[in-house]
């Protein structure tokens, strides 16, 4: 049959066809059920499902609008990742104005340049290999941003558009093609740019695979880790080649396995939601990871027991309130004491916001009063000539009385609606009468019904916490059955190796510091790494012999150089929460690799080097083979944070 290595890149290939795996897409979705369904059909392989809640952007519509020639076209375009909680959305009637390419983002004349002056109020046409430009172009007036891709783009230049703060710049992208040359020829003059987006929580998905050794002893697991989705800086263009060669890697290893049938249980996790901040990694370890018998979880659990005792006793008390008349009346008694806390949070919410609002026109007005007081005391001065100059200040006078009077006005307005839910507030907590016209009953009302609302709200929320928790624990307890362990207070895994290549570099090795988190995993791999070093004392030649030892770079764990220069960018080591969780870990990477086209668009699988990654991924199935085999390999059971 074909080799490991064919049946690698043929899976990488499987995986990385479509143009998405980022969780929530239509695409993650069918691609985790055929993994799912390949795992299942393997033999003698009990495969586990965890899932759990995510928050992602989701886009209903996005296009640009084109009149090229005679003819008005509309094109697809892919909004990048948000900024912050701020979504590159688009007013409904879109956003229109002349397509201005302006290149690079260099300043000067067009074309090709930013023209600073004649770009306030259009659309910036530029390259994405512009970086940070892009806020240059928005400084001069530009109301959204359209990048044209290119098959060399780097995320050096992609990752400029990850903001950390929720400003509104609608930034749209558009890959090589007819559409992109048009823009950057000049063909399409004007646009309309349109985007409808959400934020939608989905289900994400782990799947864990057990192969049981052939001994059949009992024992802990040693897990291998890979992330399933993919993340990019285009969200719907993030088709993910470099990962799916990770995912690729372990379900052939697992294949292998689970016909020889390893030494020890090994433990395959394709995690999935990786991509938004290593959540699905952070779920696998809260699940497997951390000490049942810890007094933190113990503690974190009776208090959300307390807790959720105390909304129960609420939400019983909300049920039996209705949102009538007689309710009203009837929620000052005793009895409903647990519930008026719900009311004063509801009237303090509203009262705050109208303080914000009245405090600004309350200096406003103060501000204005000077500038009159100026004017009464300008035109009472002897020296200011009967005529047009004091006709003149009269009109202006009389302008910023009305001003000043509107605003006395609002402020009034604002005023009496402060009071009118402090009064609203003394009605439903004391026995005073619920008020009999219309406007202060429904204001009355509505306070009691989103106080009501949070109150049952809150404990069904609550309750789903504690769902999640007792669903980790039923996932802890099936793996530790299907290990044999039968103590329920142990973990299932002693070990947890990430893997992740990359035809970015020529050979891999452990990697032991961790730039993303700024962690240094040199403690918490210790066990591994001194295996490692003896494996390749006594064994190199054998695990791996000829030139795939050259595909090895053991260095960073031989002290030859810093642990920090191995590392190419901000890259963020799979196991680098693992030590947060009690779990010792360390990853298996590509070192010194620059890994340009990650996190972009051209991350696909027609554009993976296999000279790079053929020995590299040789010397990785021989490190797992040995793992699984190696019964030296002993992990230490102590994490050092």
């Amino acid at each position: 049959g074909p080799s490991f290595l064919d049946r690698v890149r043929r899976d990488t290939e499987w995986l990385a066809s479509r143009p998405t795996r980022v969780v929530g897409t239509q695409d993650h979705d069918e691609a985790l059920g055929e993994l799912s369904d390949k795992l299942k059909s393997i033999p003698g392989v009990e495969v586990t499902v965890q899932k759990f809640p995510v928050i992602v952007p989701r886009t209903v519509l996005a296009g640009l609008t084109v009149s090229i020639g005679s003819a008005q076209e509309t094109h697809r375009v892919y909004p990048v990742w948000p900024a912050s909680v701020r979504l590159n959305t688009t007013p409904p009637e879109g956003i229109y104005g002349r397509l201005v390419y302006i290149g690079e983002g260099e300043p000067g004349r067009p074309p090709g340049k930013l023209p600073a002056r004649s770009l306030r109020g259009q659309i910036a046409v530029m390259e994405v290999s512009g970086g940070h430009r892009w806020r240059h172009a928005r400084n001069a007036g530009a109301t959204a941003i359209i990048l044209l891709g290119a098959e060399d783009e780097s995320n050096r230049h992609l990752h400029s558009h990850l903001v950390p703060i929720p400003i509104w710049v609608p930034r749209f992208y558009v890959p090589p093609g007819s559409l992109a040359d048009a823009l950057r020829s000049g063909l399409a003059w004007d646009g309309t740019l349109f985007c409808q987006a959400e934020w939608k929580e989905v289900t994400a998905t782990n799947l864990y695979a057990l192969v049981k050794p052939k001994n059949g002893a009992a024992g802990k697991a040693l897990a291998v880790g890979v992330p399933f989705d993919s993340a990019g800086v285009v969200p719907e263009l993030a088709a993910g080649a470099d990962a799916a060669v990770d995912v690729a890697v372990a379900l052939n290893a697992l294949r292998d396995l689970a016909r020889s049938r390893p030494g020890r249980p090994i433990l395959f996790a394709f995690v999935d939601a990786y991509g938004i901040n290593q959540l699905g990694l952070r779920q696998m370890l809260v699940a497997l990871a951390v000490d049942p018998k810890s007094r933190t979880k113990r503690s974190h659990w009776e208090e959300d027991r307390k807790l959720f005792d105390d909304y129960g006793e609420h939400r019983e008390l909300a049920q039996q309130l209705g949102l009538d008349r007689t309710a009203l009346a009837e929620l000052h008694q005793a009895k409903y004491r647990a519930l008026h806390g719900y009311v004063k949070d509801e009237v303090a919410r509203e009262v705050l916001e109208l303080e914000q609002k009245i405090h600004p026109l309350r200096l406003k007005k103060r501000s204005m009063e000077v500038t009159k007081l100026a004017l009464e005391t300008k035109l009472g001065a002897t020296d200011v000539p009967a005529g047009g100059q004091r006709a003149k200040l009269k009109e202006e006078l009389s302008r910023l009385d009305k001003r000043l009077s509107a605003l006395a006005a609002e402020i009034r307005e604002l005023k009496g609606i402060r009071k009118a839910h402090h009064a609203a507030q003394d009605q439903l907590l004391t026995d005073a009468p619920v008020a009999e016209d219309a406007e202060s009953f429904k204001l009355a009302q509505e306070i009691w019904r989103r106080a009501r609302r949070r109150a049952l709200k809150q404990f069904e929320e609550l309750r789903a916490i504690r769902s999640a928790v007792a669903a980790r624990d039923v996932l802890r307890c099936r793996l530790l059955g299907s290990l044999g362990i039968t103590d329920t207070n142990e973990r299932p895994v002693a070990f947890l190796l990430g893997l992740d290549l990359s035809d970015g570099g020529t050979a891999a090795g452990p990697c032991l510091q961790d730039r993303y988190l700024r962690v240094n995993e040199t403690q918490n791999a210790d066990s591994f790494c001194r295996w490692l070093k003896k494996l390749d004392k006594d064994k190199s030649e054998q695990v791996w012999p000829g030139r795939v030892r050259l595909a090895v770079d053991l260095s960073p764990i031989t002290g030859e150089d810093s642990r920090d220069s191995y590392l190419v960018g901000n890259l963020a080591l799979f196991s680098s929460p693992a030590q947060s969780f009690g779990m010792p870990a360390a990853t298996w990477t590509t070192l010194g690799a620059p890994r340009p086209r990650v996190d972009t668009p051209c991350d696909r699988a027609d554009a993976l080097d296999w000279t790079r990654l053929g020995p590299q991924v040789r010397a990785t199935i021989a490190l797992l083979n040995q793992l699984a085999s190696d019964t030296e390999f002993a992990p230490s059971s102590k994490a050092y944070p």
